[in-house]
């Protein structure tokens, strides 16, 4: 195959257009990749500020959740207060009802040794007096 003038043009122009569409590609996608880094730069600047709007929607929905499991931990804390306040009950009523049975029973038991000693200084009464009208009668 010989090179004529005209197929020589044809593979000039078509090295100049491959080069020229090759530096096109390359300013393209160093524009492209200088508008990701000035964007990415943006975003950056916007987190550091706290203003990016990704960042805000996270922190929103993350302080939802927070105030979901403080609610829930409030209800608990409650929950489990109740339980205790009713527990102090049952055991504050059990705990009189106990100190006023050992109240009366020691109670009891003070009257019983009470009447016991009653009777028994009624006996010994009763038996000097029987003793002292023996001796007054002329019992000796």
């Amino acid at each position: 195959m010989t090179l004529t003038f005209y197929t020589s043009k044809k593979l000039i122009l078509l090295y100049y257009k491959s080069f020229f569409f090759l530096v096109y590609v390359i300013v393209w996608f160093s524009r492209s990749a200088e508008e990701r880094l000035q964007r990415l730069q943006a975003q950056l600047k916007q987190l550091e500020e706290g203003s990016d709007p990704e960042y805000l929607k996270k922190v929103r929905d993350l302080k939802v959740m927070m105030d979901q499991r403080v609610f829930v931990a409030k209800v608990f804390r409650d929950y489990e207060k109740d339980m205790a306040n009713e527990e102090f009950k049952r055991e504050k009523s059990a705990a009189v009802q106990q100190f006023e049975a050992k109240g009366m029973e020691l109670k009891e038991c003070l009257l019983n040794d009470l009447h016991d000693k009653r009777k028994a200084y009624d006996q010994y009464r009763h038996n000097i007096d029987l003793s002292s009208s023996g001796e007054q009668d002329g019992f000796r």
